[in-house]
């Protein structure tokens, strides 16, 4: 297809959408307030105009500055003799808009011939696009409704970010990020959990046609990311409701379908396991990406190794070499005291907040793991003295 082509291609795809977009506005009119009758007859009229410049654009060199039915009608009769004369009683709907239009007596369209317009565009729909080599560059309903929900994220006003939320559900109930955002929202941990079910519930419906196939793999390709994250959310509810097997579960069908695990479902998979008592399981996920370097995964080699060796050389090998990655994941994993809140929501790799991600979530598995500490505490105080984390805070580690 050279330039000229392709240019004539894509008017005919813009003008033909178009055309869609007036006919399926008639329609649902006519379905949903049929009293609105000039409002059906104009956008009756809309469709079958741009339905023909489309024809014209594909088919003759010059499409007239006029877009009147009845001329379109006789050009196209011209291409085209048995589409001039199926459409040829149409050009009625003229004088309705331009009345509509332009109001300058009290006549108005009558629900007959609302009606009638409706038919003569569903019928200009049928005969014409498929006459048209053309794609539909209309956005779909979840396009639009994923567009409202990308301003929300950058809206700083939570109302205003609801707002943007429940009106992207009126033009698409499919859309999973708007329920993502919603959760986000949430003043329980059981209100977010019902969120996100609706969100993963929708996520499925949207990407029916990629089929969940376990071979795929490739779940996280832009139009599955919002089912993604919704399920990243129902997962991370069900840990924090204590429902560790639920969470296990939601983490692995992740893992099944997105390997490369974008989103770091494997640590909250590992913690779930080893809250369980699942240690072969952990063993084996902790295997499965053995190029992990992170902190989080030196700790998780570290507190695996102590519950099946106890207090062993390759036990401390791995624990050391933990502390180097991080100490004060150490220093908060031995105190008495809580750890702080996070400021922000980013993690600094063998930084404060690395720490205090890992040890405010995964603290409880170290103390329910007989003698994880206590070995802990015995290396650190033989080497170099692990730092107060409350007294060291804001310094570089």
């Amino acid at each position: 297809m050279g330039p000229t082509e392709f240019k004539r291609f894509e008017s005919v795809s813009l003008w033909a959408s178009r055309g869609e977009e007036h006919w399926r506005v008639a329609e649902a009119l006519h379905g949903s307030n049929p009293a609105f009758t000039g409002s059906i007859a104009f956008h009756a009229e809309k469709a079958i105009e741009k339905f023909l410049i489309a024809f014209l654009l594909q088919n003759v060199t010059v499409v007239p500055p006029s877009y009147q039915l009845a001329k379109l009608i006789r050009l196209t009769s011209e291409a085209n003799r048995m589409l001039g004369a199926a459409l040829a009683d149409c050009p009625g709907l003229d004088e309705l808009v331009d009345e509509y239009e332009s109001p300058t007596t009290a006549r108005h369209v009558t629900a007959s011939q609302a009606r009638s317009s409706v038919d003569w565009a569903r019928k200009a729909h049928d005969i014409i696009l498929p006459l048209l080599q053309f794609n539909t560059l209309n956005p779909s309903p979840l396009q639009l409704a994923q567009e409202l929900v990308y301003e929300a994220w950058d809206d700083d006003d939570p109302e205003e970010q609801r707002k943007r939320c429940h009106e992207a559900l009126r033009i698409c109930s499919d859309c999973a990020d708007a329920y993502v955002l919603l959760a986000n929202h949430a003043q329980s941990n059981e209100e977010a959990m019902s969120i996100y079910k609706q969100g993963v519930e929708a996520g499925e419906r949207s990407i029916a046609p990629l089929a969940l196939d376990p071979n795929q793999g490739h779940f996280w390709a832009i139009e599955a990311r919002p089912y993604m994250r919704a399920r990243c959310g129902l997962a991370r509810c069900l840990w924090l409701a204590g429902d560790y097997a639920a969470a296990a579960e939601e983490c692995r069908e992740m893992l099944r379908l997105n390997p490369n695990d974008n989103q770091g479902m494997r640590y909250l998979l590992v913690g779930c396991l080893l809250h369980l008592g699942r240690d072969d399981e952990t063993a084996e996920v902790l295997d499965s990406y053995q190029t992990d370097d992170s902190a989080s995964w030196a700790y998780w080699r570290a507190l695996l190794a102590l519950r099946k060796q106890g207090d062993a050389r390759r036990s401390r090998g791995l624990l050391k070499l933990a502390i180097r990655k991080n100490r004060r994941i150490a220093g908060f994993l031995c105190s008495a005291r809580e750890c702080p809140p996070l400021e922000h929501d980013y993690i600094t790799p063998g930084g404060e907040d690395e720490a205090i991600e890992y040890a405010g979530h995964w603290a409880p598995v170290w103390r329910n793991t007989p003698g994880a500490l206590d070995c802990l505490r015995r290396l650190t105080s033989t080497r170099s003295r692990v730092e107060d984390p409350d007294t060291q805070r804001g310094r570089e580690p």
